[in-house]
């Protein structure tokens, strides 16, 4: 019995050694898929810091004084997490710290108490692993609700619909089939949680509900320049950019008439920039200057609009004071020159610029539809090419060895850029590194089939797909012009 007892010990301690190997493993393996939630819950941070207007930058949020408080459970209380992620080497204090708490990620903010910024907004995440945007008064304006990880090893499904839309040309408000739209162009999502769609040739911006409700917002259906609030306002060709500013405005680029508007979430339509004249003149004030063809818009983190002028071939700056001046393309100063060509400010040049986005850290991203190609641009003005080449096609791949067919919408979502193609009829997605796949349309992989079939991924079919953007859920809107539809992905795993 002795031997057998002498033997026993060991085997359980080298049992118990085994098992406490296993859990460490465990934990790393725990640790990496955690570390790939916080990349996913920052990402979502800084959307809602941008929705704010609030800087972000390096998985830190620019909270000083005057900036809006983020809290989970408005107690003020203050634990020490791991790992701690505060801004500037700020310290944790239970005066001033709330408590960020998701059923997967911790971790503390030290900020202001006074929840006030320029737009008199205050935002506040709770611990139901959503974030929510509240006004001056503590009433939620809008909840972004946090997606769930997938398991392991699954696959990602994208499930196209049609939202809205008879799939004929027309400007009937409706629900669903029984609404038509007129070339439905640039799609944005509001604030007040509702789609709203640019009508290019019925010269209308739209608002659709979730249900499919559609009605007319601004715009009286005849082409014109009228600044005024609602049905009262005229438009020419009006194509919305997918970006609001941080107040939650909306801003259509008037193709038809040069000029870039205004839209408040209330309707009131102002004229933010341009003369109604062609050209690329930088004017004493917005309104003073000259645009040919401006296509989109976003604004930076401290307010300043970039607009993309395709027929100038440029990339125009208005500041918060309104100085315009080109920013990026042309070729030299005052230049209009097409080409693909990388640099730095002027120098640089694109070849009919399309769709502009902008991510977490100021970089700007435009779609380069002739040449095939996404351009980034940094704060300071260098371009480079992120992915894509001058030869037209549908291949997925890395930087320069993917190719699209004329990329011309795109959207900035959780650390990717999404990008509609009007030749090749998909829906492509890229990530900041270059990375280039395929999530839906063309009808089969590699395809370009033009269509209206829904369906999922690649199986579903576009016709010259446009407008792209983002519920606060992670359903994907798609203005799919040629189809007079306006269709739905939805992700599932």
């Amino acid at each position: 019995m002795k031997p057998e007892r002498g033997f026993a010990l060991p085997t359980i301690l080298i049992a118990s050694i085994v098992l406490m190997m296993l859990l460490a493993v465990a934990m790393r393996v725990s640790s990496s898929i955690k570390d790939s939630i916080y990349d996913l819950y920052y990402n979502q941070l800084a959307i809602a810091a941008r929705d704010a207007g609030i800087a972000y930058a390096g998985g830190c949020l620019d909270l000083g004084a005057g900036k809006p408080t983020w809290d989970s459970a408005g107690d003020g209380g203050a634990d020490a997490l791991t790992p701690a992620n505060n801004c500037a080497g700020t310290a944790i204090s239970g005066a001033s710290t709330y408590l960020v708490n998701t059923s997967t990620v911790r971790t503390t903010f030290s900020v202001p108490r006074t929840p006030v910024d320029s737009g008199g907004y205050a935002t506040q995440i709770r611990a139901t692993g959503t974030v929510q945007l509240l006004n001056s008064a503590g009433v939620v304006y809008r909840t972004i609700s946090q997606p769930t990880p997938p398991a392991l090893g699954s696959v990602t499904r994208y499930a196209v619909t049609t939202l809205a839309g008879s799939g004929s040309a027309g400007s009937a408000n409706g629900t669903g089939t029984g609404a038509t739209f007129n070339t439905p162009w640039g799609v944005v999502w509001g604030t007040d949680g509702n789609l709203y769609e640019s009508d290019v040739y019925a010269h209308l911006i739209r608002k659709i509900t979730p249900a499919g409700v559609v009605t007319t917002f601004a715009g009286n259906g005849t082409a014109g320049h009228v600044d005024a609030t609602g049905t009262s306002a005229q438009f020419n060709e009006p194509e919305l950019s997918s970006n609001l500013d941080a107040s939650g405005n909306m801003y259509v680029m008037d193709v038809g008439s040069n000029y870039i508007r205004k839209i408040t979430p209330a309707g009131v339509v102002t004229t933010f920039a341009g003369n109604g004249t062609a050209g690329s003149t930088n004017g004493a004030t917005p309104t003073t200057s000259s645009f040919n063809n401006p296509r989109s818009i976003v604004f930076d983190s401290v307010g300043n609009a970039f607009i993309v002028d395709q027929n100038n071939q440029q990339i125009r700056k208005i500041t918060p004071a309104g100085v315009v001046s080109q920013f990026a393309g042309g070729g030299s100063a005052g230049g209009k020159a097409t080409g693909h060509a990388d640099g730095t400010g002027v120098a640089a040049t694109f070849y009919t610029p399309d769709a502009i986005v902008i991510d977490t850290d100021d970089n700007l991203y435009i779609t380069d539809r002739t040449n095939n190609e996404i351009r980034k641009i940094t704060p300071a003005g260098v371009v480079t090419t992120l992915a894509g080449q001058t030869t037209a096609g549908e291949v997925d791949g890395v930087g320069g060895s993917a190719k699209f067919n004329a990329p011309i919408g795109m959207v900035f979502h959780n650390g990717y850029l999404y990008v509609s193609e009007l030749s090749g009829n998909n829906i492509r997605r890229v990530s900041l590194t270059g990375v280039v796949t395929t999530i839906a349309g063309g009808g089969s992989v590699g395809g370009s089939s033009a269509g209206s079939a829904n369906g999922t991924n690649q199986a579903a079919t576009f016709k010259q797909p446009v407008g792209l953007t983002f519920d606060d859920s992670g359903n994907m809107y798609v203005g799919d012009s040629g189809n007079f539809l306006v269709r739905k992905i939805t992700l599932q795993y």
